[in-house]
């Protein structure tokens, strides 16, 4: 977005003639560009997806999940006769050690960890 607004501007001010204008906007756009290359960027969130066979291991998951990570979110719950389905966003960098704790809890069958860049795919 910036290179295109950047790019509109000095069309409209090397139209007027206003070269060094053009040209200090240009250096000072290069600078910011390059300098926000270098920032690091937050980590991408994970959903981890959850199987378990009652609601009572719930409580179980969750607190193992603030035991990883700092920041997590539910996202979906299903909860049927055959079990519960548990969504929750989460950000942790200890991905593997938290699929191992969750799978450790009773009544939990299965566990996925999945990269979510919060972007939609429509």
């Amino acid at each position: 977005m910036l290179y295109l607004l950047w790019s509109v501007h000095n069309g409209i001010v090397c139209g007027t003639g206003l070269y060094e204008i053009g040209i200090i906007t240009s250096v000072v756009v290069t600078i910011l560009v390059l300098v926000l290359d270098l920032m690091p960027l937050k980590k991408a969130s994970y959903l981890l997806i959850v199987n378990a066979s009652g609601i009572t291991t719930e409580a179980d998951i969750i607190s193992i999940i603030k035991k990883y990570c700092r920041y997590h979110r539910i996202k979906s719950r299903n909860l049927s006769r055959d079990g519960l389905d548990m969504i929750v966003e989460l950000r942790s960098q200890r991905g593997a050690q938290l699929m191992e704790a969750v799978l450790k809890v009773p009544g939990v069958t299965n566990v996925s960890l999945v990269a979510h860049d919060s972007e939609s795919i429509v």
